[in-house]
């Protein structure tokens, strides 16, 4: 079949989690024989296309939120014709902002099924637009709850937590569960001694530490500054915390931990593009977070599917990737996250075990398989409700 896939990234110039989800299951898809085309933003106010990815100008909001863009009429003329030419059999939302609108035209101009993947805890995000967490909540409901029921055939949630925050916002339309995937073959490879000494030597960290790392966007729903606080209140001295990554809170964070005494116990990395992730993975020795917004956790499974076991603050979308004891822990206060601490420390870990908790469930052939099962169902239900009509 073939495939229009709509998001609010760029695919050549933003690497986030959707991007690497999307990228994903495009590659994983054609894999399977289907044909993917990719509808995103612009990085520019200038369209662009190339026969796989046709990209809308879009205005930077950045303002609101770093890296964010907006565009605010639907689709154009020349690229909604190219889109329209190439017949797509149905269209994969995977956002509800800038390119939905072109999505829904799409759809409903080649009278086709409209998909919605739900990825983004919106009410976590609206302390940026509105100080109103009650009022912030009631916008969510009301604008995810009419585009998704008013307009989509079916709905996929790539986590329980976020299945359970559709069905709170009254959608109508049918909604699975599908965990997005990731390619686990990246995530085997290991540095080798003189390779791990040397990123070591090059961070400062001393002979025999352990190392626990935290691996993503400094933004301030990362929750960041607790994370600070508990390893501050831990008070180990056998271990330090890296924090890699870039974004709006770092220099905050880097103020914050000399406030709290922790120089050359927690340490910065800065950027780390993706393709280097898998050597943090490798020399670490525990992935920890404290984040309580995530939707699926997919730096979680990427680090499991690494060998590290897993320090989280408990969150309901980590049920089907963290398993307390066999591949980490999950915490709700500072006491458990020392005595977790300890146990992570303590114990010697097969990374072979702890990986193959994950690398099935969350590969991206396994991904490809349950949308493509997502797929045949909207197009028959489709097909159905149109006989009915």
């Amino acid at each position: 079949m073939r495939v229009l896939i709509t998001l609010d990234s760029n695919v050549y110039h933003e690497i986030n989690g959707l991007v690497i989800s999307v990228l994903n299951l495009r590659q994983a898809l054609e894999a399977r024989g289907h044909e993917v085309l990719i509808l995103d933003l612009s990085s520019t106010h200038r369209p662009e296309e190339d026969g796989k990815v046709i990209s809308m100008p879009s205005i930077s909001i950045e303002k609101l939120y770093p890296k964010m863009r907006l565009r605010l009429p639907p689709i154009g003329r020349r690229q909604l014709d190219l889109v329209l030419n190439w017949k797509p059999d149905l269209v994969h939302s995977q956002n509800e902002t800038s390119t939905f609108p072109s999505a829904k035209k799409i759809a409903k101009k080649l009278d086709i099924p409209l998909i919605q993947t739900h990825h983004t805890s919106w009410k976590d995000y609206m302390c940026y637009v509105n100080p109103s967490k009650k009022i912030g909540n009631w916008i969510v409901k009301m604008v995810l709850r009419n585009c998704i029921s008013s307009h989509c055939t079916l709905a996929v949630a790539p986590s329980k937590k976020l299945y359970e925050t559709l069905l709170e916002y009254q959608v109508k339309c049918p909604v699975r569960v599908v965990p997005s995937g990731i390619d686990t073959s990246l995530y085997g490879h290991r540095l080798s001694a003189e390779e791990t000494a040397a990123l070591r030597e090059d961070l400062g960290i001393a002979p025999g530490q352990k190392i626990a790392l935290y691996l993503g966007r400094i933004a301030r729903e990362k929750n960041l500054d607790t994370l600070l606080a508990l390893w501050k209140r831990a008070d180990r001295r056998d271990a330090v915390l890296v924090i890699a990554g870039f974004g709006p809170r770092l220099e905050h964070l880097r103020r914050q931990a000399v406030e709290l005494g922790l120089t050359g116990r927690v340490l910065f990395t800065g950027i780390v593009q993706h393709d280097e992730t898998w050597k943090y993975y490798s020399f670490a020795d525990f992935f920890v977070c404290a984040s309580e917004t995530e939707t699926q956790g997919l730096t979680y499974v990427e680090a499991i599917a690494s060998g590290l076991p897993v320090l989280a603050m408990a969150d309901r979308c980590l049920d089907d990737v963290l398993k307390d004891g066999i591949n980490g822990w999950q915490f709700h206060d500072a006491e458990e996250f020392s005595h977790r601490l300890e146990q992570i420390l303590r114990r010697e870990w097969d990374r072979d075990t702890v990986a193959a908790t994950v690398r099935d469930l969350f590969s991206r052939e396994r991904f490809a398989e349950n949308i493509e099962q997502v797929y045949l169902d909207a197009l028959g239900r489709y097909k159905h409700r149109r006989k009915k009509q």
